[in-house]
Formats: C-alpha cells, structure tokens, sequence
C-alpha cells in the first residue's frame, strides 16, 4: 500500500539545542538504510522550511513506525 510521509521540524529552545538536533539528524540519516519491505518511490524537501514529504509502499506499519520514532525532532503524519 502506498503512503504520503510528511514531517515537521519541531521548534528548539536555543540556536546551540537546534545545531545539536541539526547534528543527531544527520547522523541518524547517514546511517540508515530502508528495510526492503519499504520503497521509496519519491522524496523532496520543502524549500525554506525543515521538513519534506516521500511517497512510500509498504504492507507492514510497524516498519513506518519504527522509522518516524527514529527522528524525534520531527512531527510526522502518515497518510495512505
């Protein structure tokens, strides 16, 4: 089944908390690989803002769910 992900940066207290954030992002990205039961058919950020959007086509949703708790810096909605 296909799916929208959609996430929202969640707003930090101070420019060091943001960069720090900024920083477990990018390493969480950089080391994640997409379990073979979930693929990604499309991915693009929004312009001037911290979030973006993928379609997505998975059966199982635990494999959604685990990877939305992966960031807790982002607010997602997940929508099919």
């Amino acid at each position: 089944m296909k799916y929208i992900i959609s996430w929202f940066e969640h707003p930090q207290d101070s420019p060091m908390e943001y960069e720090n954030v900024q920083k477990r992002i990018l390493d969480v990205f950089g080391q994640w690989k997409a379990p073979a039961n979930f693929k990604i058919e499309f991915f693009v950020v929004r312009v001037g803002e911290w979030g973006g959007h993928m379609l997505v086509d998975f059966d199982d949703p635990l494999t959604v769910h685990k990877f939305c708790s992966t960031l807790p810096a982002f607010q997602f909605k997940v929508c099919p």
